[in-house]
């Protein structure tokens, strides 16, 4: 639609003229008007098209509960039972009974002992007893002690006891001083001359042994 000189007119009817200015200016008003909403659309779009922030809220922890501690369960106490005391019964009175009799015992006769006869018992008891070495038997032939020349000149007398240890053989092992004459010469000489006899060994009934015995060497000079 053209809005020149030519479509108003200058020369032409002032009401047409006012009626086209009229329209003119609706038409005007309806592009504003369209334009206003055209940009509120716009302005409604942009506004829609923001992004939405949210913010995540971390959930607060739980207070921690609290269980409370068992209770430890009450001793169960068992009851003892009580006795109950009743009275002893009296002790039935025993009816007498017969005594039944007592068999006989056969009496057998007791096995005879040998009794031993005195002679017996001293051939036992002799075979028993140690009897001691011999030294004076004359078979044995066991010569007299040598009298030292010193002792016979300073006129040395006495006895010497020597207790000798005779083995089964018959020979003497030990040889100990019992009893000293007094005079070391002559002990010595008992001790040399004995050491060099035989004896008769100690027997205990038919078995020779080993057994001390005692020897006296006398030494006396003649007058």
């Amino acid at each position: 639609m053209s809005t020149g000189p030519n479509s108003l007119g200058h020369g032409g009817d002032p009401i047409k003229r006012l009626q086209n200015l009229a329209v003119v200016v609706g038409l005007h008003a309806l592009g504003l008007m369209g334009l206003v909403y055209t940009a509120n659309q716009i302005d409604l779009q942009v506004s829609e098209a923001k992004p939405i922030l949210a913010s995540i809220i971390a959930p607060s922890r739980p207070s921690p509960v609290v269980v409370p501690a068992p209770t430890p369960p009450k001793p169960v106490v068992k009851e003892t039972p009580k006795k109950i005391l009743t009275s002893p019964k009296p002790a039935p009175t025993p009816t007498p009974v017969a005594p039944t009799p007592e068999p006989v015992k056969k009496v057998e006769p007791s096995p005879v002992v040998e009794q031993k006869t005195d002679a017996k018992a001293n051939q036992e008891a002799a075979a028993s007893e140690v009897i001691q070495p011999k030294f004076d038997a004359d078979y044995l032939n066991n010569p007299k002690p040598g009298y030292p020349s010193i002792s016979r000149r300073l006129g040395e007398e006495g006895v010497v006891m020597l207790r000798v240890y005779v083995s089964a053989q018959g020979t003497p092992d030990q040889i100990q001083l019992l009893k000293s004459s007094g005079f070391a010469r002559l002990d010595q000489a008992a001790q040399e001359a004995v050491g060099r006899w035989r004896f008769v060994p100690a027997r205990q009934g038919k078995i020779a042994t080993a057994a001390w015995v005692q020897v006296p060497v006398s030494f006396q000079l003649r007058r």
